[in-house]
Formats: structure tokens, sequence, C-alpha cells
């Protein structure tokens, strides 16, 4: 935790593994516990709110890959845990927050080019199942109550 000012800028706290100069980088890992009749712990991250009136955003989050000299870079992998018995797999959710004057945010999938091989390729897959139908993919596009504008 840092502390709390009132004029000028509150500070940072940052955590590093150190470099290898022979070998692998060093690992940081967060694990929170699990429980036996209640919920395992949350992970969360938030970032600053700010209340400012000339155009400041407030703070993003970035999670990047590392990179290899002459190799791939790292994945970034996000999944939920398998059900139990009787319950259902996680749900994933990616949305972006309400706007009441400007526009709602985007939210942007793509891949990267490349110079001398093939471009990435974009997967949408929906869950196979051994009893009933299996699942949907659902794409819809915004509406308008606007009678002067077309929806998405």
């Amino acid at each position: 935790t840092t502390g709390t000012t009132t004029a000028g800028d509150s500070g940072e706290v940052r955590t590093t593994t150190g470099l290898a100069n022979a070998g692998a980088g060093g690992g940081y890992f967060v694990t929170v516990g699990s429980g036996n009749r209640e919920e395992g712990g949350p992970i969360e991250m938030t970032s600053g709110n700010t209340t400012s009136t000339d155009g400041k955003s407030g703070g993003h989050i970035s999670v990047t890959t590392g990179y290899r000299a002459k190799t791939s870079s790292g994945d970034i992998n996000i999944r939920t845990d398998n059900a139990g018995e009787e319950g259902v797999s996680g749900l994933i959710n990616v949305t972006t927050g309400i706007a009441t004057e400007g526009n709602a945010g985007q939210i942007i999938i793509s891949t990267g080019p490349s110079t001398l091989g093939r471009g990435g390729d974009i997967y949408a897959t929906s869950g196979d199942t051994s009893v009933g139908d299996g699942a949907d993919i659902i794409v819809t596009a915004g509406l308008t109550t606007a009678s002067s504008s077309t929806g998405g």
C-alpha cells in the first residue's frame, strides 16, 4: 500500500524478478486459497479512477507476454476450470462500460500480420455435448432507437 496524497501523485508498487544471464527468467506467481465450504478466494485487479475534468482517462490494465529474439513470443491463456459433477464451468465475460455522452468502448479481436509467413487465424468454437443440442455461436449487432440512424 502506498500513502494518500492531497497534492501530487501517489506512490507505485512494483515487484520484479531478476535478470538471468545464463538461464530462464524468474517466474511470478500469485495464488489464493481454496475453500472447503465456501468459495475459493478471488484475484481482482482494478486500475485507478480519476475525477479530472480535463479529458484525462482512468488507469489502464495491460498484460503483455515476453518475446524471444529468434522464435515465438509467449502465450496468454484465459480459461475457467472444469465444473464439478453437478455444476457449470465458469463464465468468461469481456465487456466495456456504459457511456452517458460519449461512445461506449470497443472490443477488438485481431491477429497480427506476418512479413514472410501467414497472418494469424481467428477461431470461434462452441462446446460439444453427448446429450442434447450442441452449443450455438451467436453474434448480434447493436440496435438504435434513432429514426435517422441504422443499426449495426
